[in-house]
């Protein structure tokens, strides 16, 4: 198939666009950073992106973006692993690493392996200690339109070394199409959230009754509510199931995953990051679900994005 070049970044590497069609939804996908330029459900956007490539290329909010090899926050850039103490990129103005370094999978420009018009394979390389990390981590991601309106998001990894691997997508949803996101209303299937420090380290899991972070029930989305936290799902990968619903009017997104966490990023006001991953700082911290990956294993997530009209 014959894809249209969003733009051609300064190595002179072509970056392309990727065009997803059904019969109610349709996503546009670039090479770099496997990133979802733009969604519309019946035509009617429902993520953030931008028009053109170059703010793409320092993509600080990480619009859209596949998010590796290791999502969220490290202490310290630092985790022991088999082969030692690694050191990662410390890529936050307070010490600590996140999302992969400035060279993660959100800032690569990655291959496509096959397509159709309902879906896409995509493939990077994270060699082997670039960004601290050990291991040359072979990565894949399937984008597919299912027939009732929904996105699976399919990625997978392999490792020839024991190393960090947690990935997760970085999309901004707004359901209104413009505007804030408030007047949105959100129900997580989660009882408890990580607290976190000012830099957002986790402190402890709290309980998320008669917190602000309560969305046990469907709830709207106020000016006050300022999270950027991991929603504990369960205590490892399961079988794909219902993690979370957004909605605004009629419209609503239901989002399955495999996953045991939820990071939710409402700092914008404009969109709301809503990402299906491992807990954040993982390796440091016993009880909370692994992040290792061996040789031998293959790392796997999936989710599911539902859109669908309420009843009036």
């Amino acid at each position: 198939m014959q894809n249209k070049i969003f733009g051609t970044l300064a190595n002179g590497d072509n970056v392309y666009l990727i065009e997803l069609f059904s019969k109610d939804l349709c996503v546009n996908i670039l090479t770099l950073g496997a990133i979802i330029q733009e969604m519309k459900f019946k035509n009617k956007p429902v993520v953030l992106g931008y028009a053109d490539l170059e703010p793409y290329t320092d993509n600080k909010f990480y619009y859209g973006a596949i998010i590796g090899r290791f999502a969220n926050r490290l202490k310290n850039g630092q985790a022991k692993l088999s082969q030692g103490t690694i050191q990662a990129e410390i890529n936050t103005d307070t010490g600590h690493h996140i999302h992969g370094g400035s060279k993660g999978s959100c800032n690569k420009n990655w291959r496509i392996l096959e397509q159709s018009k309902t879906y896409v394979v995509l493939e990077v390389l994270l060699p082997d200690g670039e960004m601290g990390f050990p291991g040359n981590l072979t990565t894949q991601v399937r984008y597919e339109l299912l027939p009732n309106a929904s996105l699976k998001i399919n990625i997978t990894a392999t490792t020839d070394a024991q190393t960090l691997c947690s990935f997760t997508h970085h999309n901004y949803f707004n359901l209104n199409g413009e505007g804030t996101i408030c007047g949105h209303s959100l129900q997580i299937e989660a009882d408890n959230y990580i607290d976190t420090d000012p830099h957002g380290i986790p402190v402890e899991i709290c309980k998320v009754n008669k917190s602000q972070f309560d969305f046990k029930k469907k709830r709207m989305i106020s000016t006050q509510d300022i999270i950027d936290h991991n929603f504990c799902i369960s205590n490892s990968r399961t079988k794909m199931k219902k993690v979370a619903q957004l909605t605004h009017g009629l419209l609503s997104m239901e989002l399955m995953s495999t996953e045991p966490g939820l990071q939710v990023y409402t700092g914008h006001k404009i969109g709301i990051a809503l990402e299906p991953q491992l807990w954040p700082d993982a390796p440091n911290n016993e009880l909370y679900p692994s992040a290792f990956l061996e040789p031998d294993e293959v790392y796997e997530q999936e989710s599911i994005f539902h859109f669908f009209d309420e009843n009036p």
